[in-house]
């Protein structure tokens, strides 16, 4: 994802797919309903709109810039959905439950963002990653020190999405000087 490739969602299935078994042995219900009804589905929407905009030379996604009016909506729709998730993660009696809803708004935003095509979801990435990072640290300081492996992930993800936000400015700037931003 932080090259523009769109084949970094293959990958990503099969990522979100373990993650959301570790997420419910752990009972992190809010991981798992964060993989199974709204990573999966924003991911199907996301390869849909990555293989229709596609700069044919370098192989990458076409980099959109949104709307101010979008993204107001879209972050406000978060604060109204943030209560929802909270509620329903509490229904599950989800540990951590304050940290795991926001795990689920930075997911959403990221996963939304990154569909529509937008370097905004690098940095929804970056601050999911940091929520992750803290979701696993406080069992594992707990003493579940066997689920330092499942730590390594956010980690390297983090890494990974600082590049990209590097990665994408590098591409659209590319992109807008051969005239096929969007």
């Amino acid at each position: 994802m932080s090259k523009g490739k769109v084949e970094s969602y293959f990958v990503g299935f099969i990522s979100v797919f373990f993650y959301g078994i570790v997420s419910f042995n752990q009972g992190y219900y809010g991981e798992l309903i964060i993989t199974a009804f709204l990573t999966f589905p924003i991911m199907i929407i996301g390869i849909i709109s990555w293989l229709r905009h596609q700069d044919k030379e370098e192989d990458t996604v076409i980099i959109s810039s949104l709307s101010k009016k979008e993204i107001i909506i879209t972050l406000l729709s978060q604060l109204v959905f943030f209560w929802i998730y909270y509620f329903i993660l509490k229904a599950f009696n989800t540990d951590l439950l304050v940290i795991s809803t926001i795990s689920v708004v930075t997911s959403v935003l990221a996963s939304y963002f990154e569909a529509r095509r937008s370097e905004l979801s690098l940095f929804c990435y970056i601050a999911n990653d940091l929520v992750i990072i803290t979701l696993w640290t406080i069992p594992i300081i707990n003493g579940q020190i066997d689920l330092i492996s499942v730590l390594v992930g956010p980690i390297l993800l983090l890494i990974n999405d600082i590049y990209g936000s590097y990665n994408w400015k590098r591409l659209k700037k590319k992109q807008e000087e051969k005239g096929i931003s969007e």
